[in-house]
C-alpha cells in the first residue's frame, strides 16, 4: 500500500487528481512535502485548503513531511519544518486524518503540542524514533505513553536507514507487546482502514 506523492506547483491539478487515488486499491492516503518544495509553503498555506478540503471529503489521509533538517536541505529556513501550523489545519479540517512524518524533528515538543491538542493528528518520527540515542526521541515515546499510544506510527525513512536496522532500534525500547503492535502495526491499520 501506498500513499501518493503530490506536486504542490499546480494545486488545482493536484486536487483534481485526488478522486483517482480515493478509487485506487494501491494508495490508501497522499503525501506532500510544503516545506522542502521548490517554492516552500507552510502547512497552513491557504493555497493548500482546496487539497486538504478534497481529502477530508474522499476520506484520503494526508501525510505531511515535516523537518527543519529537510527544510534546510532543500536551500529553505529551518522555519517551514514547523509543526505549529498543522494545528490551524488540523482545526480547519477536523475529520481530515494527518500525518506528521518526520515528526518535525528536531522540533519534538512542539509536534507534541499539536498532537496532545488535535485527535486528528497522527505522528511518525521514523528514523528519529528508532534509536534510544537520539535526540528527542525518549519524548516521542513518552508521549505514546501518555496520550499517543493511539496515533504513534513506527516507520523507517528507507533508504535512509535500513528496515531490519530499523526494526531492531525500534525493539530497543523495551515497550509492552501491546503498545509495541500499535505502534508497528495497529495504529497504521487502523489509518488506513485495513482491518
Amino acid at each position: 500500500m501506498g500513499f501518493a506523492g503530490i506536486d504542490l506547483r499546480n494545486i488545482e491539478a493536484a486536487v483534481s487528481s485526488l478522486e483517482d487515488y480515493a478509487d485506487s486499491i494501491y494508495f490508501k492516503g497522499i503525501s506532500i512535502e510544503p516545506g522542502a518544495g521548490f517554492s516552500p509553503l507552510y502547512s497552513d498555506d491557504p493555497t493548500l485548503f482546496p487539497l486538504y478540503e478534497r481529502a477530508q471529503e474522499l476520506k484520503l489521509p494526508v501525510s505531511i513531511t515535516l523537518s527543519g533538517y529537510l527544510s534546510s536541505m532543500a536551500g529553505h529556513p529551518t522555519s517551514y519544518g514547523n509543526p505549529s501550523p498543522v494545528a490551524g489545519v488540523a482545526r480547519a479540517f477536523p475529520e481530515l486524518k494527518i500525518i506528521v512524518s518526520h515528526a518535525a524533528w528536531p522540533n519534538v515538543m512542539p509536534m507534541l503540542e499539536v498532537a496532545f491538542l488535535h485527535e486528528n493528528v497522527y505522528v511518525s518520527p521514523d528514523l528519529y524514533m528508532n534509536h534510544i540515542h537520539t535526540p528527542g526521541a525518549h519524548e516521542y515515546i513518552n508521549a505514546a505513553k501518555f496520550y499517543l499510544a493511539d496515533r504513534l506510527l513506527f516507520g523507517t525513512a528507507y533508504p535512509s536507514r535500513p528496515l531490519k536496522e530499523s526494526v531492531e532500534g525500534f525493539k530497543q525500547w523495551g515497550l509492552s507487546q501491546e503498545l509495541a503492535e500499535k505502534i508497528l502495526h495497529a495504529n497504521a491499520s487502523r489509518l488506513m482502514e485495513l482491518e
